[in-house]
């Protein structure tokens, strides 16, 4: 042997004091956005209250192209309608609340 063994071992073999600044942790990935309802493409067309005091909302779908009649509890493009008032319905998905407010049209 040449004799480089030994000695070349304390510099080849020992640890770096900056080995552990090369390594980084990875950062954490950032939470997904909190959905929200989804009312593009929806347009309130009317309520109507019963004499029971049950409201329904007249809502046109531009995205199915029809009209459909929810109630409170129902669902309404992956959301909950949670409350009917005179001129707008009030959705949620999840914590988070929308409101589609009725069309005004005048003649």
């Amino acid at each position: 042997p040449l004799g480089l063994g030994p000695t070349l071992c304390p510099f080849a073999c020992a640890p770096s004091r900056d080995a552990g600044a090369l390594y980084r942790e990875p950062e954490p990935e950032p939470p997904p956005p909190i959905p929200t309802p989804d009312l593009e493409g929806l347009a309130l067309v009317g309520t109507l209250t019963g004499v029971d005091g049950v409201s329904i909302a007249i809502i046109r779908d531009d995205n199915l192209g029809e009209t459909v009649y929810v109630m409170v509890g129902d669902d309404l493009n992956g959301s909950v309608v949670q409350e009917i008032y005179d001129n707008s319905v009030l959705v949620a998905l999840g914590d988070e609340e929308e409101e589609l407010i009725g069309v005004s049209y005048q003649f």
